[in-house]
């Protein structure tokens, strides 16, 4: 029954068979009748052959599996094809440095598919079921490859990862300088966008990939805080609005009271300056150009001083009387 149970296994165990073969041989020399005898006999012999039969089927399976997986390793030596890099045609800072990046990229990624074959290969190879002979040979074969290309695609990341950051280190030295930028605000938002696109394309270290999203993080919150600014210097008016909502909203008192005498003041220049417009108008000798020019001043403050007094109305319905 123990040999017929170490042949039933899956993969059959022919160590255990074959040292259960060698202890019962002797045991048909002992005192067993005839019938006994060929009874046994008969089953010996058929499981001796079975076993052979799967023996040799396993051995032609091994041979087929190690020949599949030494043509894999040969296949490693040679470099896979790869998709083409998607780059961001709309950067100015990164124009013309494409053909630099795709060859820095196309050499990392081939090097990073074939350490991943490898890797898959020798899992493969180490839970395979062929004989511990056959996998120290293959294992043997394979670990030269491992020996270049992991090294190598080390460097090539490397390389790949100080381009990277040098391109995006040079683009915030030139673009920002102290408290002010040298673009536009829209083509700085652009420029962050390409090169957040184009880090995600690469194949960068994980370390300088996040130290350059920080960077191009701060860049677009610093590009975003400089452009409300220049907003509310373009248009006072609307800063004004913005900030009697907050004083609304918060309910108190206090900030109520700051941004009525703010929008008192403010009140003050428009009609000062409605004043002046007014005596300049009365003189004579202005230009056609002259007078449509200080019309048109004229009708701008008075709108601006309606939404005053809209606003001044709406904090003085909230401060307690």
């Amino acid at each position: 029954s123990f040999m017929r149970e170490a042949v039933s296994l899956e993969p059959p165990h022919f160590r255990n068979f074959w040292q259960a073969q060698r202890l019962c041989l002797p045991l048909f020399k002992q005192m067993l009748t005839a019938a006994e005898r060929t009874f046994l006999w008969t089953g010996y012999t058929e499981l001796s052959t079975k076993v052979r039969n799967l023996r040799a089927t396993a051995i032609e399976q091994a041979a087929s599996m190690t020949e599949q997986i030494k043509q894999a390793i040969e296949a490693l030596k040679d470099e896979p094809p790869q998709e083409p890099l998607k780059w961001p045609e709309s950067s100015v800072e990164l124009k013309g440095k494409e053909e630099g990046y795709r060859v820095l990229q196309h050499k990392a990624a081939a090097l990073s598919q074939r350490a991943r074959r490898f890797q898959d290969l020798r899992k493969e190879i180490v839970s395979s079921s062929l004989p511990a002979k056959s996998k120290n040979e293959l294992l043997a074969l394979l670990s030269p490859l491992g020996d270049q290309i992991f090294p190598q695609r080390k460097e090539a990341v490397e390389q790949l990862s100080s381009q990277y950051k040098s391109d995006v280190l040079t683009f915030i030295s030139s673009r920002f300088v102290g408290e002010r930028v040298k673009t536009p605000f829209y083509v700085l938002k652009e420029e962050i966008r390409s090169f957040q696109a184009l880090a995600k394309e690469l194949i960068l270290s994980p370390a300088l990939f996040q130290e350059m999203r920080l960077e191009l993080s701060r860049c677009w919150d610093r590009v975003r805080d400089l452009e409300k600014q220049w907003k509310k210097r373009k248009n006072p008016q609307s800063a004004l609005e913005e900030e009697t909502k907050q004083a609304l909203q918060s309910g108190e008192e206090g900030q109520i009271q700051s941004q009525l005498e703010k929008l008192a003041e403010k009140r003050k220049e428009i009609k000062k300056a409605l004043e002046q417009y007014r005596v300049v108008t009365g003189r004579s000798g202005l230009s056609f150009e002259e007078s449509m020019r200080y019309s048109e001043l004229i009708d701008k403050d008075r709108s601006a001083l309606d939404k005053l007094e809209e606003l001044m109305f709406k904090l003085q319905e909230k401060v307690p009387s």
